[in-house]
């Protein structure tokens, strides 16, 4: 084999089993961390739905408590601002952010607050951090009072998501524990599938190195129909061909030889003829020019 085609024919970086794994590889692990993501997204998205259903309870229960005193001040309606309203923990402002009436569990806390004025009748929610405690906040307009003396005042109810990210967490740990089971699977799986759709190939490689010139009759073998199949047909065609070429290159050399013969042999013989005893210039000359002829 010539030095530029064994220069052009480089033993690659990775055998074609090798990058059948690999990119399965590389495949199956963004999709592992595209299904992770998913499902932590879906377990965060349920848990906050079910804590934001929880607090609109909690916000629908407080505005039919909530009383307005002859004074002016509010109070919880058969509660009153006792430590038994801790179950549930809210926080009633007026416009400009003072705190007229809380749970107990959070009356000493800031609660952060969107301003009023731009509080729909839906009201909001929201994350925060409440003394290194991750909470999840609802916030929304409460009227009370009839007639003129009618006010809008800031209601907000709080419940505690630190429970969720742990269980977040956990679920991450856990992924990312068992993640590598089926990564390790479809990788043997995949090295397995390419060395049985790779043996054919193998088979066909044995075969060929097993050809020579002097017989071309030897054909691939053919199991199946589908791409090595169908390179294996399209080698044997290639072979096909090379074998009428090699009849026809020795039917040629044969013809070519017996048509070569008899004038050669010609030539000899006068030659021989002209050299068996002295002879004049004009016989020599004679024989020459008979030679010349049949070289013609």
């Amino acid at each position: 084999m010539p030095a530029d085609v064994r220069q052009r024919m480089r033993r690659p970086f990775l055998s074609v089993r090798a990058k059948i794994v690999w990119l399965t590889s590389v495949v199956m692990i963004a999709a592992l961390i595209g299904l992770a993501y998913l499902v932590v997204s879906l377990f965060s998205a349920g848990l906050r739905r079910g804590t934001d259903e929880l607090l609109y309870a909690d916000m629908e229960a407080l505005r039919s408590l909530v009383t307005v005193n002859p004074d002016g001040s509010i109070e919880l309606f058969a509660l009153g601002d006792t430590d038994a309203n801790a179950g549930v923990r809210f926080q009633i402002k007026d416009a400009r952010g003072e705190i007229l009436l809380a749970a107990a569990s959070v009356r000493e806390l800031t609660v952060p607050a969107p301003p009023l004025d731009q509080l729909t009748r839906a009201g909001v929610w929201r994350d925060a951090a409440i003394n290194e405690e991750l909470v999840r906040v609802y916030s929304a307009p409460l009227t009370v009072g009839a007639g003129g003396e009618r006010r809008i005042l800031l209601a907000q109810t709080v419940r505690s998501i630190q429970p969720f990210r742990y269980h977040e967490q956990r679920l991450i740990r856990l992924l990312i524990v068992f993640s590598p089971v089926p990564l390790v699977l479809v990788m043997l799986g995949s090295w397995w599938i390419a060395r049985l759709s790779l043996r054919p190939l193998d088979d066909m490689v044995a075969a060929v190195r097993i050809m020579h010139a002097d017989d071309l009759s030897q054909r691939l073998p053919v199991a199946r129909d589908d791409e090595v199949g169908r390179l294996a047909n399209t080698f044997n065609v290639l072979l096909e061909r090379l074998e009428r070429a090699f009849v026809s290159l020795r039917r040629f050399t044969a013809d070519a030889s017996h048509e070569l013969r008899s004038p050669l042999t010609a030539l000899r013989t006068q030659a021989e003829v002209a050299l068996t005893r002295a002879r004049s210039p004009e016989s020599y000359r004679d024989s020459l020019g008979a030679m010349l002829e049949d070289v013609a």
